[in-house]
């Protein structure tokens, strides 16, 4: 474990970032990597901001913007409620899974709300505010409550489930949330 890495960044906010395991980095964003047996990795990549500076399709008109942005949300989320049973939302409180709960809501779909509850959620307000939204879209509503102090135990937290969350997450990040 690279304990450097785990206290001083946080391994989304730099290119080539560290992970939290010694000698391996996170795939910059806009990139892909080949691994082939007896090779050197080689990474490329696949799209860069600097390409697009300067041709924005819309100009300066942020209403064009904000609508293409709606439209593709709404587009990218009711494609993934396709023949699915009742969902399960990670309501935060927060402006992301508020606005995606509002448009699976609004897509009529069976959809329960769940939010972790522990001391820095209550105090921030962050379980209030979930509440409120799925009360708004008459959503059943399931807080679950984390103590941090007896967690690791409660969930009989060992090497193997580390391995299990790290697959699931597809990254070695460590987060209660998660």
């Amino acid at each position: 474990t690279d304990w450097e890495a785990i206290h001083h960044s946080h391994p989304l906010a730099l290119p080539n970032a560290p992970s939290y395991v010694k000698g391996i980095n996170f795939v910059p964003g806009g990139s892909w990597c080949t691994i082939s047996p007896g090779r050197p990795l080689v990474c490329k990549k696949y799209w860069n901001i600097e390409d697009y500076v300067g041709t924005a399709p819309m100009g300066l008109n942020v209403d064009q913007y904000q609508a293409r942005y709606d439209e593709l949300l709404q587009a990218a989320t009711v494609e993934h409620l396709q023949g699915r049973g009742t969902i399960g939302i990670h309501l935060s409180g927060g402006v992301d899974s508020s606005l995606l709960t509002a448009i699976v809501a609004d897509q009529g779909c069976e959809a329960v709300c769940f939010s972790i509850v522990e001391r820095s959620s209550l105090r921030v307000g962050d379980v209030d505010a979930a509440c409120n939204v799925a009360k708004k879209f008459h959503l059943p509503w399931q807080p679950v409550l984390f103590d941090y102090r007896t967690l690791m135990d409660d969930l009989q937290f060992d090497l193997a489930k580390l391995e299990e969350v790290v697959w699931m997450m597809d990254s070695p990040l460590f987060d209660l949330e998660w």
